[in-house]
Protein backbone atom coordinates (compact mmCIF):
# COMPACT_ATOMS: atom_id res chain seq x y z
CA UNK A 1 0.00 0.00 0.00
CA UNK A 2 1.29 3.42 -1.07
CA UNK A 3 -0.40 6.94 0.64
CA UNK A 4 -0.19 10.14 -1.45
CA UNK A 5 -0.61 13.45 -0.46
CA UNK A 6 -1.52 16.89 -1.44
CA UNK A 7 -1.58 20.06 0.59
CA UNK A 8 -2.66 24.07 -0.28
CA UNK A 9 -4.25 26.94 0.95
CA UNK A 10 -7.62 27.83 0.73
CA UNK A 11 -8.01 31.68 0.20
CA UNK A 12 -11.16 33.87 0.87
CA UNK A 13 -12.98 36.46 -1.87
CA UNK A 14 -10.60 39.04 -0.89
CA UNK A 15 -6.94 36.75 -1.73
CA UNK A 16 -6.15 36.24 1.47
CA UNK A 17 -5.09 32.87 3.35
CA UNK A 18 -8.51 31.50 4.95
CA UNK A 19 -7.01 27.83 5.85
CA UNK A 20 -5.70 25.02 4.46
CA UNK A 21 -6.40 21.75 2.80
CA UNK A 22 -4.13 17.91 2.80
CA UNK A 23 -5.95 15.12 0.55
CA UNK A 24 -4.42 11.62 1.47
CA UNK A 25 -5.08 8.96 -0.82
CA UNK A 26 -4.44 4.96 -0.08
CA UNK A 27 -3.87 2.94 -3.09
CA UNK A 28 -2.34 -0.36 -3.90
CA UNK A 29 1.60 -0.92 -4.99
CA UNK A 30 0.93 -0.52 -8.22
CA UNK A 31 -1.35 3.02 -7.85
CA UNK A 32 -3.62 1.32 -10.50
CA UNK A 33 -6.23 0.82 -7.43
CA UNK A 34 -7.73 3.09 -4.91
CA UNK A 35 -8.88 2.08 -1.29
CA UNK A 36 -9.27 5.33 0.75
CA UNK A 37 -9.13 8.83 0.61
CA UNK A 38 -8.81 11.23 3.49
CA UNK A 39 -9.96 15.05 2.91
CA UNK A 40 -9.14 17.52 5.38
CA UNK A 41 -9.41 20.73 5.70
CA UNK A 42 -9.90 23.84 8.05
CA UNK A 43 -11.00 27.70 7.91
CA UNK A 44 -13.13 28.25 11.39
CA UNK A 45 -13.50 24.46 11.99
CA UNK A 46 -11.94 21.29 10.91
CA UNK A 47 -13.06 19.25 7.99
CA UNK A 48 -12.28 15.46 7.94
CA UNK A 49 -14.23 13.47 5.30
CA UNK A 50 -13.07 9.76 4.67
CA UNK A 51 -14.33 8.03 2.04
CA UNK A 52 -13.75 4.26 1.38
CA UNK A 53 -13.55 2.73 -1.63
CA UNK A 54 -13.92 -1.15 -3.42
CA UNK A 55 -13.73 -2.29 -6.75
CA UNK A 56 -13.49 1.20 -8.21
CA UNK A 57 -16.81 2.19 -6.38
CA UNK A 58 -17.57 3.81 -3.30
CA UNK A 59 -18.76 2.21 -0.30
CA UNK A 60 -18.48 4.30 3.09
CA UNK A 61 -17.83 7.89 3.74
CA UNK A 62 -17.02 9.16 7.32
CA UNK A 63 -18.21 12.97 7.75
CA UNK A 64 -16.16 15.18 10.52
CA UNK A 65 -16.67 18.41 11.79
CA UNK A 66 -14.67 19.82 14.63
CA UNK A 67 -14.46 22.86 16.37
CA UNK A 68 -10.32 23.99 17.53
CA UNK A 69 -11.40 27.33 18.58
CA UNK A 70 -13.77 27.42 21.05
CA UNK A 71 -11.72 25.88 24.42
CA UNK A 72 -7.95 24.53 24.69
CA UNK A 73 -9.38 21.06 23.48
CA UNK A 74 -10.59 20.06 19.98
CA UNK A 75 -14.27 19.97 20.57
CA UNK A 76 -16.23 17.17 18.06
CA UNK A 77 -19.47 18.79 16.26
CA UNK A 78 -20.20 15.97 14.00
CA UNK A 79 -19.99 13.00 12.78
CA UNK A 80 -21.96 11.05 10.10
CA UNK A 81 -21.36 7.47 8.48
CA UNK A 82 -22.58 6.87 5.04
CA UNK A 83 -22.52 3.59 3.35
CA UNK A 84 -22.87 2.90 -0.22
CA UNK A 85 -23.34 -0.06 -2.78
CA UNK A 86 -23.43 1.12 -6.69
CA UNK A 87 -24.69 4.42 -6.23
CA UNK A 88 -27.27 3.24 -3.79
CA UNK A 89 -27.69 4.79 -0.26
CA UNK A 90 -27.29 1.44 2.07
CA UNK A 91 -27.57 3.06 5.44
CA UNK A 92 -27.04 6.77 7.05
CA UNK A 93 -26.27 6.93 10.50
CA UNK A 94 -26.31 10.57 12.39
CA UNK A 95 -27.07 12.57 9.38
CA UNK A 96 -27.93 16.45 9.93
CA UNK A 97 -28.59 18.60 6.99
CA UNK A 98 -26.80 21.01 8.47
CA UNK A 99 -23.49 19.53 7.94
CA UNK A 100 -23.73 16.73 5.33
CA UNK A 101 -26.46 14.86 3.46
CA UNK A 102 -26.29 11.58 1.31
CA UNK A 103 -26.52 12.74 -2.29
CA UNK A 104 -23.46 15.51 -1.66
CA UNK A 105 -21.62 13.48 0.15
CA UNK A 106 -21.89 10.44 -2.87
CA UNK A 107 -20.79 13.19 -5.42
CA UNK A 108 -17.73 14.47 -3.52
CA UNK A 109 -16.55 10.56 -3.09
CA UNK A 110 -17.48 9.56 -7.03
CA UNK A 111 -15.37 13.10 -7.80
CA UNK A 112 -12.25 12.11 -5.88
CA UNK A 113 -12.59 8.23 -7.08
CA UNK A 114 -12.72 9.81 -11.18
CA UNK A 115 -9.77 11.89 -10.49
CA UNK A 116 -8.06 9.36 -9.34
CA UNK A 117 -8.66 6.80 -12.02
CA UNK A 118 -8.03 10.02 -14.84
CA UNK A 119 -4.41 9.90 -13.47
CA UNK A 120 -4.01 6.04 -14.22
Amino acid sequence: MIEGISEGEISNKKGGIKGGFSTYDLKNKSQKELFRIRDYSSTDFYYKKTYYYHNKKLIKAIIENEDWNSKSEIQKIYNAVYYFDNEKILKIENENIKFSNAKSVLKAGNYFNSEFYKKS
